[in-house]
């Protein structure tokens, strides 16, 4: 009973630190992409777009044409996190799915 307290204990006082590390800050992705290290910038926005494409997630619901390239896509969230700095309260993600749902709306 101790031991099963204690693991309960110690998995709610971690789960503030999970959140955290989970939740990428929308500046550092957007330091990536502005500079030469476009690898990192590039894979989490193919990450998150492959993650929720077609869905509605965050609120987002994008559909990406297939002819789309990983650099148009940096093109469209960088120009989108520069011109909506009062939208950084959400977390990278958010962001992300938000601007390439203002870019690439799904057919109603």
């Amino acid at each position: 009973m101790n031991r099963l307290l204690a693991l309960t204990i110690l998995m709610f006082l971690s789960l503030p630190v999970a959140v955290a590390v989970a939740e990428v800050l929308i500046g550092s992705v957007l330091e990536a992409c502005e500079s030469s290290n476009t690898g990192i910038c590039y894979g989490y926005i193919e990450a998150v777009s492959d993650a929720a494409e077609g869905k509605n997630w965050n609120g987002y619901e994008y559909c990406l044409p297939n002819e789309v390239s990983v650099e148009q896509l940096d093109n469209i969230v960088t120009n989108y996190l520069n011109e909506h700095h009062a939208d950084f309260r959400l977390g990278a993600s958010s962001l992300v799915d938000k601007a390439l749902g203002e870019a690439y709306p799904c057919p109603k």
